[in-house]
């Protein structure tokens, strides 16, 4: 379907739009928009918005042509949410699954934010990083990365459920600093627990599949020293065949709804905040909580 948004026309407000937008999705996946060049900025609607109303629709957005004097060529096609639940429940986030396809150091709000999040906990030489729910390990990338001069003195384990995932990481991380276990989470003896100082957990202690208040309070209580330092990250967000749509789900609502996001937050930060920390939250489309021990003199949230 084709719909043009007129240049000239002042009755074309963005409710007008959205509403168009809205019918010709209840019959048609795939739709391109002409609109005003963005020279003609009095009528133009910027390329964000754009985007911002693709999202809003579950759809992408892609810019066909642009041609000089000419309207813009947009297409508005629906979005499909990848389920990543099958038959071998270990294996459902494994290294064949769609889920080994997700490289979340691709998105630049979860890798700025990501970046933001590890200044403020600060990483230090020979500290030791837990990450439960560490899959294939990529995410240790970013400690690399971000921490170049000080990555190969700094000991990684991550823990998780997913025998290929875990075979992946080994092989992907060969370095002696790196240490990949199949563990189960939820059963996980405490005094099987090293002392570490930094807990992260990206996306894994909201499943249903794990208590992720009890298996965060067991490594908090069993291993974490005494000034250790908290990375906690939330999906606010649904994977597709093409990207992220943005806001939480649940299965009760069509649309987006962030009561358990927001409750899973709270419940971390308090516990945080009562044990003497310092606790920072940002994000979009990953809420990060992190955390660091209030320091003397400084001044507390």
């Amino acid at each position: 379907m084709e719909l043009f948004h007129n240049d000239k026309s002042q009755s074309d407000s963005l409710n007008d739009i959205l509403i168009r937008l809205k019918q010709a999705l209840n019959t048609d996946s795939e739709i391109t928009i002409f609109t005003a060049n963005p020279q003609h900025q009095k009528y133009a609607l910027r390329l964000s918005i754009w985007n911002d109303l693709a999202e809003c629709l579950d759809c992408s957005c892609a810019l066909i042509s642009a041609e000089k004097e000419k309207p813009l060529e947009l297409l508005f096609r629906k979005l499909d949410i990848i389920s990543f639940h099958g038959s071998n429940i270990n294996e459902k986030y494994g290294s064949e699954s769609q889920f080994s396809n997700i490289n979340k150091l691709e998105d630049p709000y979860f890798l700025t934010d990501l970046k933001a999040a590890l200044d403020f906990i600060q990483p230090e030489k020979n500290e030791t990083v837990i990450d439960l729910g560490c899959n294939n390990g990529h995410l240790f990338k970013a400690f690399e990365y971000w921490n170049k001069c000080i990555a190969s003195e700094i000991n990684y384990i991550g823990y998780d459920h997913c025998p290929s995932a875990i075979a992946q990481a080994t092989n992907d991380f060969p370095k002696k600093n790196y240490n990949f276990q199949e563990t189960d989470l939820n059963n996980i003896a405490p005094q099987d627990i090293p002392s570490f100082n930094i807990l992260m957990s990206i996306g894994t202690l909201q499943s249903t599949a794990i208590d992720g208040p009890e298996v965060f309070k067991k490594f908090y209580q069993s291993g974490l020293h005494k000034n250790g330092k908290i990375l906690l990250a939330f999906p606010n967000c649904k994977y597709t065949n093409s990207g992220l749509l943005f806001g939480a789900r649940t299965k009760n609502f069509k649309t987006r709804d962030m009561s358990l996001l927001l409750k899973d937050c709270m419940y971390y930060k308090k516990y945080l905040q009562q044990h003497g920390y310092r606790v920072w939250i940002t994000g979009k489309y990953y809420i990060f909580l992190c955390a660091r021990k209030i320091a003397r003199g400084e001044i507390s949230d």
